[in-house]
């Protein structure tokens, strides 16, 4: 029968949750070959370097998941050293896996490195048969944000994902020394989470961290004739494109139009649909869903639609979004069911368009 020896207590702590990519891949592999023990190895190692740290007061650790940790800090524990131990923690990794895994595998494996879960809150800590535990929401959102990773980032090895909120709290104690990026995810099982804003931060490779935003994609075809172009990007939130074009020929029908549609992660199904900004020949400024629903129309004036080319700059911050042409605000923020660019569609609809420029980049705010 279980025994609880004592009233919970409530502590406020980090809750840091990390995971080795790729792991079932890579002990499969050892298994085929016999050499599963050198992953068991590994595993020992960095739980002795865990210990050698846990033993100078850094943390406590909480629990052993199979293919990764959970680890507790204070609450007032220096955000910076936070950071800069999972830094050493991914390095120490990265030294035991090149030297005892890799020279061991038969097959290649893509994707390596650690990706790490942080939240901080309060958690309700009692006795259990012996053993302390820990339960709590933040736990919960921990392990959820680390899992999440991987649907935002082709090389998610060395990147802690954290909740927006908190990020705001240590920003200012961490500086320009990482680079960090706003996603927005889904976290399952997780109540009002279902859009859930965070920011992703590389504790690794610091020389890339940008003080800047910056240009993700300029590079634009030079003339669209009834057709669509699709241009794979990163999947930005808070970020604006802007494209200069012309129509030069709507084949007689003045309805025909040009348009940018931003995309999620491009599926169906995905929560993160989309919306379609087009401008026809006849003047009129649409957005739409992708399921042809009107958010928002406007006309722009006379003297534009005559002009040799229009700049049409669109912005989503947040969940608002908002078209400027020549410099003007013609559609004030609005709320539209996208908050990512995570790829950009170039549509000619029945009419041929000049594309000069095209640029995507990050809005950093």
């Amino acid at each position: 029968m279980t025994n609880l020896t004592n009233a919970p207590t409530i502590v406020q702590k980090y809750v840091l949750v990390f995971d080795f990519c790729s792991s079932t891949s890579i002990l499969e592999d050892l298994i085929r070959s016999e050499n599963q023990q050198y992953w068991q190895e590994l595993l020992m190692e960095v739980k002795n370097f865990l210990t050698k740290e846990e033993e100078r007061g850094k943390f406590t650790i909480y629990k052993f998941i199979g293919d990764g940790w959970i680890l507790l800090f204070d609450a007032n524990f220096p955000p910076r050293e936070l950071f800069l131990f999972m830094r050493s923690l991914c390095e120490r990794y990265n030294e035991l896996f090149n030297a005892m895994v890799r020279p061991n595998l038969a097959s290649h494996i893509h994707t390596l490195g650690i990706t790490f879960g942080l939240d901080r809150g309060s958690l309700s800590r009692f006795d259990m048969d012996g053993q302390v535990e820990y339960i709590g929401r933040f736990i919960n959102v921990a392990a959820r944000l680390q899992g999440a990773i991987k649907s935002e980032d082709d090389n998610p090895g060395g990147k802690v994902l954290m909740p927006k909120h908190l990020y705001a709290s240590v920003k200012q104690d961490i500086l320009q020394e990482f680079e960090t990026r706003r996603v927005v995810v889904r976290l399952s099982n997780v109540a009002g989470a279902e859009k859930y804003r965070g920011v992703l931060l590389t504790v690794t490779d610091v020389s890339n961290a940008r003080p800047e935003p910056e240009l993700r994609w300029e590079d634009p075809p030079n003339v669209l004739d009834k057709t669509t172009m699709l241009v794979r990007t990163p999947a930005l939130v808070d970020s604006t494109f802007v494209i200069e074009f012309h129509i030069d020929d709507d084949y007689g029908h003045d309805r025909n139009w040009f348009g940018v549609r931003l995309r999620g992660r491009g599926a169906a199904s995905d929560i993160f649909d989309g919306c379609l900004v087009y401008l026809r020949s006849n003047g009129n400024l649409d957005v739409r869903t992708i399921n042809q629903q009107r958010i928002v129309e406007a006309e722009i004036p006379q003297a534009i639609r005559k002009s040799d080319f229009v700049k049409m700059r669109i912005s989503l911050i947040d969940d608002n979004i908002s078209v400027w042409i020549n410099e003007d605000l013609v559609i004030p923020p609005t709320s539209v069911p996208v908050i990512r660019s995570g790829n950009v569609y170039l549509h000619a609809w029945g009419c041929k368009v000049t594309i000069t420029s095209a640029h995507l980049f990050e809005e950093m705010i």
